[in-house]
């Protein structure tokens, strides 16, 4: 149960129509998963979301409401993992909020209703624990190998749209929601280090309600490295050295579009650290 009150104003001068205005909802979630052996499982869950009106909006605005709804099915091994997810969630109810960091230029803190709305699709997950291992034969030990390969490949395909309230753009796609998504990563790990290469997806995906801008899309490289160095002085037990590489090809796309114009992606970006632990 949630109940949420709003003032816009102070307690000196409150705001005349919006004061004292209140939200509440009884939220209801129920999950349940169902074992078939052999590491596989189906589940199916339900959840009501709820996100109450900022205090700064007009006392007419709704809160947002949805209906979440998913299928899934897991499979766990020794070596690794499958799951595979189908969702639909169906909002009553969807709201914006004008916020300077998305380049809204309008009443900024404001809240819009958005009508009704849909997100369905599927998401998938694979992991292998180690993509290199050698085979083991029945009776054997687990592998003494020293170096390990894991393997994550994710992704997600899905359909936004909205479905009511504003005739002008019903039908249509809901802004920044992306039709796919894919992100892999391939590590090699020791006991002692261990660097992993990423690329991810960045699709496409409409930058308005009426649906006229888009921004770009691209395969977008990530590293990651690490090495522990064992330390025993001053209360520090071990230090791990670490550096990251954002964007490791530079490249430029048009990742968002708004009031000030088009804004770029993440450029190429280095960090480097250490970390201490005590």
């Amino acid at each position: 149960y949630e109940d949420t009150e709003k003032n816009d104003g102070t307690n000196a001068n409150p705001g005349n129509s919006k004061q004292d205005v209140s939200d509440s909802a009884t939220i209801i979630a129920a999950a349940t998963t169902l074992n078939l052996g052999a590491g596989e499982s189906l589940y199916v869950s339900y959840n009501q979301g709820f996100s109450p009106v900022d205090a700064g909006s007009s006392a007419s605005i709704e809160p947002e409401e949805s209906d979440v709804y998913e299928v899934g099915y897991r499979k766990s091994t020794a070596g690794g993992m499958f799951e595979l997810i189908a969702f639909f969630n169906d909002y009553t109810q969807l709201i914006e909020t004008c916020l300077e960091a998305g380049g809204c230029t309008g009443s900024t803190g404001s809240t819009t209703n958005k009508g009704a709305a849909e997100v369905k699709g599927i998401e998938f997950q694979y992991r292998v624990n180690d993509l290199f291992a050698a085979p083991q034969m029945k009776g054997s030990g687990a592998s003494t190998s020293s170096t390990r390969y894991p393997l994550i490949i994710s992704g997600m395909l899905q359909d936004s749209e909205y479905k009511g309230q504003n005739s002008s753009y019903v039908g249509n796609s809901i802004a920044y929601v992306p039709d796919f998504q894919l992100y892999t990563s391939l590590g090699m790990v020791t006991n002692n280090w261990d660097i992993y290469l990423g690329a991810k997806y960045h699709d496409d995906t409409f930058t308005d309600d009426l649906n006229t801008f888009r921004t770009g899309k691209a395969f977008i490289f990530d590293v990651s490295a690490g090495m522990d160095v064992p330390m025993n002085f001053g209360g520090i037990k071990k230090a791990r050295l670490f550096a990251n590489i954002d964007n490791l090809f530079d490249k430029t796309i048009v990742a968002s579009q708004h009031n000030y114009g088009s804004r770029p992606n993440k450029p190429l970006t280095f960090m480097a650290g250490v970390k201490f632990d005590f």
